[in-house]
C-alpha cells in the first residue's frame, strides 16, 4: 500500500508517484543480451539527442529542472545524459537491476529509485520534508533532507527522496529477487509516460531474467 500526502499536491500541483514491483527475479547467469541493448541504447541516445538544447527542452526534463532549481541543484539524470552524448561515456556496469533502471532513466528522463521489496516494512508514505528528517544514503553517508523535498518512507524510516535518491537499508543488491521501482514525477508528467517507462524497465529486466513477473503497478496523484 502507498499513501500520498495532500501537502504534495498543494506545493507541487499534479505530481504523480508511480510504483512497480517485479518479483521472481533470477540470479543473472548471462547478461550478454542486456549488454547488447545498452550499446544500442547508447547509440540511439547519441543520435537522438545530439542537440544539447533539445535535451533541455524535453517536457519531462523541464519539470525536473524546475524542481531541482529551487534547491540550487541540477537534475542529475540530465547531467548523465549530457555525459553520455557529449563526452561519449558508456552506461556503467552495475547490478543488472540497477542497469535496467538506469537505462530507462536515460531513455525517458524520468527519475526512478529501486528498492529491495523484501527489505521494506509495511505501508509506504510519500510526504513533504520538513527539513528535520535524515536517512542513510546508498554511499553510507547520513543525510539530512532539505525542507520542501519530496520523500518516501516505510513504517521504519525514510527510504528515499527526490534530491538524494534511495536509501542504504532497502538498496538493490546481488541477492535482490523482488524489486520495487519508484518514479517521482513532479509537475504533471503524464501517466502514459510513466507506464511506458515501467514497460521499458520490465523489458530490460526480462533480458537477463526471463521468468521475472510484474506483480504490481500503480500511479498515485
Amino acid at each position: 500500500m502507498i499513501h500520498m500526502s495532500a501537502a504534495i499536491g498543494y506545493h507541487y500541483p499534479q505530481t504523480r508517484i508511480g510504483i512497480m514491483r517485479i518479483a521472481a527475479i533470477s540470479k543473472p547467469d548471462d547478461t550478454k543480451a542486456l549488454e547488447e541493448k545498452k550499446r544500442q541504447l547508447e547509440g540511439s541516445l547519441r543520435q537522438q539527442y545530439a542537440d544539447r538544447e533539445l535535451r533541455r527542452g524535453l517536457p519531462a526534463v523541464g519539470h525536473y529542472i524546475r524542481y531541482y532549481k529551487q534547491f540550487g541543484k541540477q537534475y542529475h539524470v540530465l547531467m548523465q545524459l549530457d555525459s553520455l552524448v557529449d563526452k561519449g561515456r558508456n552506461i556503467p556496469t552495475r547490478e543488472p537491476l540497477v542497469e535496467a533502471m538506469f537505462m530507462a532513466e536515460l531513455k525517458n528522463q524520468l527519475l526512478t529509485a529501486g528498492h529491495d521489496a523484501k527489505r521494506l516494512n509495511g505501508v509506504l508514505s510519500v510526504e513533504l520534508s520538513g527539513g528535520e528528517e535524515a536517512y542513510q544514503l546508498l554511499s553510507g553517508k547520513q543525510q539530512q533532507l532539505k525542507a520542501g523535498d519530496i520523500l518516501m518512507r516505510d513504517e521504519s524510516a525514510v527510504i528515499g527522496s527526490i534530491l538524494y535518491g534511495p536509501d542504504h537499508r532497502t538498496r538493490i543488491t546481488a541477492t535482490t529477487r523482488d524489486c520495487l521501482f519508484v518514479v517521482y514525477a513532479p509537475y504533471d508528467i503524464g501517466e502514459t509516460a510513466i507506464q511506458e517507462h515501467f514497460a521499458d524497465i520490465a523489458a530490460y529486466v526480462e533480458l537477463f531474467s526471463p521468468g521475472a513477473q510484474v506483480k504490481e503497478q500503480k500511479i498515485c496523484g
